[in-house]
This record gives structure tokens, C-alpha cells and sequence, in this order.
């Protein structure tokens, strides 16, 4: 029954792609809520809370960043930050494109 049964692995399409790309842009949130927790619950061998006496702002500031992050509209900020140059070659034919190759 093995033998005769047989199923091709369904590809990835660009909804499946852009869903990835949405859900990788949580994960800086949940590294920052969770080292939030850990911060502010982390006790030591005495029982008091271990970062008791430290400066607390760190985890506070990658929680700020991180909620930026997912709230802003990244394709735009990142469309301004790192312009595209557009393909001076794309609409010639080899020959006429061929002189503008940057390798020769």
C-alpha cells in the first residue's frame, strides 16, 4: 500500500511567503516580552529578585523598538531607508545592454 501511494509535497506560494515574512516580524516582540518576564522574574539563590538593583530600562527600550517594529509600516520606512535603483537594462536587447554590464 506504501508503494502505490504516492504524494508530491505541495510548493510554497506567495501568500504562504508573505505570511512567513508577517509572522518573522513578531518575533522581535516576543524576544522582548520574554526577556521582559525573565528581568522581572528571575529571583536568586535568597529569594529576592535578582535585577533588584540594576537598571531595568534595556528590556524596556527592546520592547519600545520591538513594538515600533511591527507597528510601523516597514515596507515603506525600508522603501526610504534603502532606495532601489531601477535596472537600467531591463527593457534593451542583449547587444545594446551588454555595454552596460559592469563585468566584461
Amino acid at each position: 500500500m506504501l508503494l502505490r501511494r504516492m504524494a508530491f509535497p505541495k510548493f510554497l506560494n506567495n501568500e504562504t511567503t508573505e505570511s512567513m515574512i508577517e509572522y518573522l516580524e513578531w518575533a522581535a516582540a516576543s524576544f522582548s516580552v520574554g526577556n521582559l518576564v525573565y528581568v522581572y522574574t528571575l529571583k536568586n539563590s535568597e529569594g529576592n529578585l535578582a535585577f533588584e538593583d540594576t537598571h531595568n530600562i534595556l528590556p524596556w527600550i527592546t520592547f519600545l523598538i520591538a513594538m515600533l517594529h511591527v507597528n510601523l509600516p516597514m515596507e515603506t520606512v525600508n522603501k526610504r531607508l534603502f532606495p532601489v535603483k531601477k535596472d537600467p537594462t531591463a527593457n534593451l536587447d542583449f547587444q545594446a545592454a551588454r555595454e552596460k554590464f559592469r563585468t566584461v
